[in-house]
C-alpha cells in the first residue's frame, strides 16, 4: 500500500498537536489566576532585564503562536518564534537548572523539533496559509 498520497496531510497532526500545547500554556500564563506573575519570577530568576516584558512576549509567542499554527496562518513564522521561545526554556533547564535528558528538558525537546520541522514543511493544504496565497513548500 502507498501511502505517500497521504502525505499532504502529514502536517496536520502536528500543527494540532504542538497548538494544544502551547495555546494551553500560553493561555495559563497569560489569563489564569496567577499565571502571569508566576512566569515573571520565573523570567527573572533566568536573569533577564525588564522580566515582565520578557514574560509577555514568551507567553504572546506561545498563545498566539499555537494559534496561529493551529489555524495554518503564518506558519513558518509562528513555528520559528515557538522554536525560539523553547530554546530559551532549553538553555534554562539545562544550563541554568541543570536537569537532566530524561525526567528533565525531553519533552522540551521534541517540542523545539516539532516547531522547526513545521518551519520547514509549512502548514500544508489544509490551512489559512493557502488561502492567503503563501508558498506550501
Amino acid at each position: 500500500m502507498d501511502l505517500s498520497v497521504f502525505a499532504q496531510y502529514a502536517d496536520v497532526p502536528l500543527r494540532l498537536a504542538l497548538a494544544a500545547v502551547f495555546v494551553g500554556h500560553g493561555y495559563r500564563k497569560l489569563f489564569a489566576a496567577g499565571g502571569f506573575s508566576a512566569h515573571v519570577r520565573l523570567v527573572k530568576g533566568l536573569g533577564f532585564p525588564l522580566p515582565k516584558c520578557f514574560a509577555f512576549v514568551s507567553a504572546v509567542t506561545e498563545f498566539a503562536g499555537g494559534l496561529l499554527v493551529f489555524a495554518g496562518a503564518f506558519t513558518r513564522v509562528a513555528a520559528v518564534l515557538i522554536a525560539v521561545n523553547m530554546l530559551v526554556a532549553l538553555y534554562a533547564q539545562k544550563v541554568v537548572w541543570k536537569k537532566q535528558f530524561l525526567m528533565g528538558y525531553e519533552f522540551d525537546v521534541v517540542l523545539v523539533a516539532a516547531a522547526v520541522s513545521l518551519a520547514f514543511l509549512g502548514a500544508g493544504f489544509f490551512s489559512l496559509d493557502v488561502f492567503l496565497g503563501l508558498p506550501l513548500r
